[in-house]
């Protein structure tokens, strides 16, 4: 199964909270076949975001996990139509969603986050992000920054 697809990625989301949001995300993986267990999925992401908060700024956040549920590593970005609060300082529109089976080779969720987090400095990657809607544009734009 391919890390990232053109099916990975979801532009117009019509979510307004934060909870919503990552109960999307966990159904989507669930239904593309990275994982399992939508709701272990679900409660892994809100864990994460417990832990630390993955707001990057800029209307970014890069929600991420890694689960036994998880079957094999993926990417996948969310647009939402409008910002969410996504901390307490910051608003977010562009989810780069990362997401790795918990005893995945190496630290793959490390390298798919650092990959991506270098490309963030890259001000076109970042305008293509987060105004582009097409699907081929942003495909090849995170593509390119993966590999």
């Amino acid at each position: 199964m391919e890390v990232f697809t053109k099916d990975n990625i979801y532009l117009d989301v019509h979510i307004d909270q934060k909870e919503d949001l990552l109960r999307e995300i966990a159904e989507k993986i669930c239904l593309l076949g990275y994982a399992s267990d939508q709701e272990k999925v679900h409660k892994g992401l809100l864990d994460r975001e417990k832990e630390f908060e993955t707001a990057l700024g800029e209307g970014f956040a890069i929600p991420h996990t890694k689960s036994e549920y998880i079957k094999t590593p993926g990417i996948m970005i969310m647009k939402t139509t409008e910002p969410l609060s996504w901390s307490e300082e910051e608003n977010a529109d562009v989810f780069i969603v990362l997401f790795t089976p918990f005893e995945s080779e190496g630290n793959t969720h490390l390298k798919m986050l650092a990959s991506l987090s270098r490309r963030l400095m890259n001000q076109d990657f970042k305008r293509i992000l987060h105004e582009s809607m097409d699907k081929d544009e942003i495909y090849n734009a995170v593509y390119e920054a993966i590999n």
